[in-house]
């Protein structure tokens, strides 16, 4: 079905009063209001003065061509004649009108509503060019309603909440884990962290690599490995997960010694062997 149907009275008193209701009703008609972006089926009959198809509509031998734009101008929308296909079993033709194009954006701003000139005109197989419609029409970009923005309630969305827990946020601001201060861990306001949230985190003094996670309620302070946020220690805790060790090489726990040991490799080509170095504490500042 064609999104605009132009029905145009080849025997009007004007070009601007062409368009009719329908071939029945021949009382001019005019335009609704068309949308910067619209992309319209368009299919055109041209009738004569009793209703009767004209002899050119969608005939052989003729060509039609459509402009939209603003007289004695450069057209913005052009439809050239071989863009329309004639109609299987009807006197019409057919195409596409696209309100998609740099020069008509070009021509509105947002929320504007402008008034161009629509023309229509066949050439005869005599090459004969004539025009049978030049009305008035109003073009309007397209306006957002911004409550459309909002996130619906269907689960189609992510909140910045639940997008925060789903990256690991690398905190360079960070420079130690206590103190409640803005370059400490537990100085990081609770409001902007969702539980699940994951954070890295690089001691630069001592080059430790630690990852921690973001878990919703209360625990006393044990740092490293349980860090309370200093605006709210009772709902929200940062948990170490991994650590990642110090100085590019990786840490291994050592129970008896309840510390942390770097591993290294040490050894010519070939006769590599392992080396842990002195047991150590994760600092906290």
């Amino acid at each position: 079905m064609p999104d605009l149907i132009l029905i145009i009275n080849a025997d009007a008193d004007s070009p601007a009063a062409a368009r009719m209701v329908s071939r029945s009703d021949r009382r001019p008609a005019g335009f609704r209001d068309l949308i910067l972006g619209e992309r319209l089926t368009l299919r055109l009959y041209v009738i004569d003065a009793t209703g009767a198809f004209h002899p050119c509509s969608g005939a052989a031998g003729y060509f039609p061509r459509l402009a939209l734009g603003h007289p004695g101008q450069p057209a913005l929308v052009q439809i050239e004649p071989t863009a329309f296909t004639p109609v299987e079993g009807q006197p019409a033709w057919q195409s596409i009108l696209s309100l998609n194009t740099p020069d008509l954006a070009a021509q509105l701003q947002q929320g504007e509503r402008r008034r161009f000139a629509l023309e229509f005109e066949v050439t005869d197989p005599d090459g004969l060019a004539r025009k049978y419609l030049q009305a008035e029409l109003y073009i309007r970009h397209r306006v957002i309603d911004p409550r459309i923005l909002a996130p619906a309630d269907a689960p189609a969305y992510l909140t910045a909440a639940e997008s925060r827990a789903l990256f690991l946020q690398n905190r360079l601001a960070v420079t130690r884990l206590t103190g409640g201060t803005a370059d400490a861990l537990d100085g990081i306001a609770s409001a902007t962290v969702a539980a699940g949230s994951l954070a890295i985190v690089y001691l630069a003094a001592t080059k430790d690599l630690l990852l921690f996670r973001c878990v919703a309620g209360e625990t006393l302070a044990n740092a490293p490995y349980e860090i309370p946020f200093a605006d709210a220690p009772a709902a929200k805790y940062w948990q170490l997960i991994a650590y990642l060790g110090r100085d590019a090489n990786p840490a291994v726990w050592n129970d008896e010694q309840a510390k942390w040991h770097r591993l290294q490799a040490a050894g010519p080509a070939g006769l590599e062997y392992p080396v842990f170095s002195p047991g150590y504490d994760i600092p906290t500042e």
